[in-house]
């Protein structure tokens, strides 16, 4: 302290005593700890940071694969639901088309029926005519 009174008395720039350099550097690591710390809290921000965006990347793929999923599941039913339509609508063609026959073949019956009915009441008639050409 009196060197640097002295010093200052005659106008000389006096180097810093051993006081002055102490809490200097003390001040430095206290900045330095002070930054390092910021760092490190800035660093674990960031990998916070990074970790959600990583989480929330995830979680929007398992969405998008769940829905993916839900979408196939619906168009496959709707596959299965057509095809199962156009299954019975198969099969009721062909039942339509079986009465179809079946009715074609009665009536084809029933006709052939009337007619021998129809030619055998021709034969009666012709007999009873003749019969009554015979009796005149």
């Amino acid at each position: 302290l009196a060197r640097k009174e002295l010093s200052e008395k005659q106008g000389l720039v006096a180097a810093p005593t051993d006081e002055e350099l102490k809490a200097t550097r003390k001040r430095a690591e206290e900045l330095e700890r002070t930054v390092r710390e910021a760092e490190e809290a800035t660093n674990r921000a960031k990998a916070e940071a990074e970790a959600l965006v990583k989480q929330r990347e995830e979680e929007f793929r398992n969405k998008m694969v769940a829905l993916q999923r839900h979408w196939d599941t619906q168009m496959q039913e709707k596959a299965d639901a057509h095809a199962s339509g156009q299954a019975a609508a198969a099969e009721q063609a062909r039942a339509h088309e079986r009465d179809l026959k079946k009715m074609q073949v009665e009536f084809e019956a029933r006709q052939r029926r009337a007619e021998e009915a129809a030619q055998q009441r021709i034969k009666a008639l012709e007999v009873q005519a003749a019969k009554a050409a015979a009796e005149e």
